[in-house]
């Protein structure tokens, strides 16, 4: 009996000391986060089961976790400032150290009463970022306390509110797009950002209202602590740790198309003042830099008939530019032997040209009306949805595509022109007494 006594104490003993290297469970905020600023404007309550940041005219207030962690799932339960909070930021993220640091963002932007918060997100990495998304809220969320969650695994970011999740990044370092993977803390804080949150700055804070208050509460981690440059997840078996390889199943994939589709206010992959768009299919490197921060690279090689187009284009722009050099060197070259031939020549080029030209941007276009209308029976997705700004880089492109099909049918009359003329009107095909 003692035996079995000791061996359950012993497992016991080391259960504890293992699970919460792993894994720290909503319990005494005291033993999960420091408050590091504000001067008492950041207050732990109701035995460690409540934490206030409060912002006023001298200073805001905030507070960080005790841990370091690399990879997890972090959820935080957040009741936000009520009443007229415009001009206050109430901020929820992981932040590494150093210099060129990652960071992932929740911050709330507060408005004036009545109007709707604004769920500012962001991702940070190396110290760049630019990578914003905005949403509305499909609650009050001074109402009452409102779960607001990452999942951070090697292969990718999720942002969730109440379970459902409203943005994805995916770990695209293949494609030479830097992911956030450096070891972080989680951060909160309140602070005034009048300059910029409510409406652009154009509404300031009314510090009549204040103190501002945020409540905090059920701080939960399940998460891999990183401690003297070691992580706790040192087995590579996941079992034990789901989120470590937890992807998007089809019912929430539904739910983040739901949310965006319905809520989002602003994304910055379409927002063409901060990236100007290319009015050519081809021009790649303007579309890595939109697309590929976001899930995917959409480039004109993701599908077929762009790609034919992008060659039959080139290879008529290249035409063309000889048959200029050809017309600017004529006149000084006498070509009495062969000028019928080169005559020939040039109106049969002309006519593949045209046709060619005609028939590629056609295919354009029919590849380009699945991709805003997508297609149930072969299940493709509304590619146009999620990629606007390149859909409409393409539209621009199938535009000046059929501009350059009319001007080369122009072209080729000329050309048909010159070798006609040179025909008796009564014998079609025989050449004139010289």
């Amino acid at each position: 009996m003692g035996v079995l006594s000791s061996t359950v104490a012993f497992v016991v003993v080391a259960f504890l000391i293992w699970a919460p290297s792993m894994v720290a469970f909503a319990g005494n905020l005291y033993q999960d986060v420091d408050i590091t600023w504000g001067e008492g404007r950041g207050k732990i309550l109701n035995n460690g089961h409540l934490l206030t940041l409060s912002l006023d005219m001298a200073s805001g207030s905030g507070f960080q976790s005790k841990n370091q962690y690399l990879y997890g799932k972090f959820d935080m339960q957040i009741k936000l400032v009520p009443g007229n909070s415009a001009g206050t930021v109430t901020a929820y993220y992981l932040r590494s150290e150093g210099t060129y640091w990652d960071e992932i963002d929740f911050e709330f932007l507060g408005n004036l009463s009545g109007d709707p918060y604004i769920v500012h997100t962001n991702v940070y990495t190396k110290g760049m970022g630019g990578r914003e998304k905005q949403f509305y809220l499909w609650f009050d969320p001074t109402a009452d306390f409102h779960t607001y969650s990452f999942l951070w695994n090697p292969a990718h970011v999720v942002l969730y509110v109440d379970g459902r999740p409203i943005r994805e990044l995916k770990n695209m370092e293949g494609e030479g797009v830097p992911y956030p993977k450096k070891q972080a803390m989680i951060y909160s804080s309140i602070w005034n950002a009048d300059d910029w949150a409510t409406r652009g700055g154009l509404v300031k804070t009314d510090w009549t209202q204040a103190p501002f208050t945020a409540s905090f509460r059920n701080f939960r981690v399940n998460g891999c602590v990183w401690s003297n440059g070691v992580s706790s997840c040192k087995s590579s078996n996941s079992s034990d740790k789901p989120w470590l390889s937890e992807q998007l199943d089809s019912t929430n994939q539904k739910m983040l198309k739901w949310v965006q589709k319905n809520y989002m206010i602003y994304d910055y992959c379409t927002d063409i003042k901060r990236f100007p768009q290319a009015c050519l299919i081809a021009f790649d490197t303007q579309t890595k830099v939109v697309f590929l921060t976001i899930e995917k690279k959409a480039t004109y090689k993701d599908m077929s008939a762009l790609k034919i187009s992008v060659y039959v284009t080139s290879a008529a722009a290249g035409y063309n530019l000889l048959l200029l050099f050809k017309h600017s060197t004529w006149s000084r070259i006498n070509f009495k032997g062969s000028y019928l031939c080169m005559a020939w020549i040039c109106f049969f080029l002309d006519q593949i040209a045209v046709y060619m030209t005609f028939a590629a941007n056609t295919a354009t276009l029919a590849a380009s009306m699945l991709a805003i209308t997508g297609s149930e029976a072969f299940q493709w997705l509304k590619v146009c949805d999620k990629f606007t700004r390149f859909c409409i880089q393409i539209g621009v492109a199938v535009l000046c595509g059929y501009a350059a099909s009319i001007l080369m049918a122009l072209i080729s009359t000329i050309s048909a022109y010159k070798v006609f003329r040179m025909y008796s009107p009564k014998w079609f095909l025989r050449l004139k007494s010289t």
